[in-house]
This record gives C-alpha cells, structure tokens and sequence, in this order.
C-alpha cells in the first residue's frame, strides 16, 4: 500500500501494473492503461483520462518498496494473462491478478481494526481520501 500513497496512482492503475511497467534502472513507472472488474470479467482499460498516461519518478521509498514486491512475486510455469497483459505484480489466493476489490478490502480491514484499537470512531477512509494524504 505504501507505493499506492506515495505515487498517486488511482487504485486500478495501481493493481494493473505489470514487470514491463517498472523501469528500475532509471527509477520509473509507466501508468499507461488499468485493470478493472466488472462483474466477473476482468480486463485491460486505457487510462481513466488521457492526462493519466504518464511516468511517474520512484522516490527511494518507493524503489525499495518495489524491490521487495519484485523479490517476494511467485513464481508462475505460465503466467496469467490479461487482455494481452502479464507479468502482475499482485496475486490472490488463488494465483489470479488482484483487482480493485481486494485492495479496498484490505484498507478496510486495516480502518476497522485500528477503530477496534482505539476504540474511536474515525470516518470512513476511501481510497481517494488516503491518496490526498499523502
């Protein structure tokens, strides 16, 4: 989640990311399509906006967050494929890409345990409000 806040990156831009998106010799993302669901189909989209095709810089947090993503990644005999797309860098339980949906379930999990900590009612955080945080 950390390169989720840090970046910017709409969640579904997030969850699309590919090996072939991250440039880690020059330290860039490339966010040029996303994954989305609807239903049960899952598929490659364009961008949500033409302005959101675009490289971003990986700061150091960043870099070493996804070093660690690219070295805890399983290892696939075939890799799942998507509208033409592979090399994700997310997967579930049961070896398919992440989407939207589970990342907002774990965020969700996450507020709802810290209320149950502090035993405080905190509003509820959407995506869009956690990336305006950062």
């Amino acid at each position: 989640m950390y390169v989720l806040f840090k970046t910017g990156m709409r969640i579904s831009e997030f969850t699309g990311l590919t090996l072939s998106d991250l440039d880690m010799k020059n330290r860039t993302i490339n966010i040029d399509h996303q994954l989305q669901k609807k239903g049960t189909l899952v598929y490659i989209d364009t961008t949500k906006t033409y302005a959101g095709k675009r490289v971003i810089p990986m700061t150091d947090g960043v870099y070493e967050a996804f070093k660690n993503i690219l070295a805890a990644r399983p290892k696939f005999k075939v890799e799942p494929m998507i509208d033409g797309y592979s090399g994700f860098l997310w997967f579930d339980k049961d070896g398919k890409p992440m989407v939207a949906m589970h990342w907002i379930d774990i965020i969700v999990f996450i507020e709802c345990s810290f209320r149950r900590l502090l035993f405080m009612c905190v509003d509820i955080l959407t995506v869009a409000i956690w990336r305006s945080l950062v």
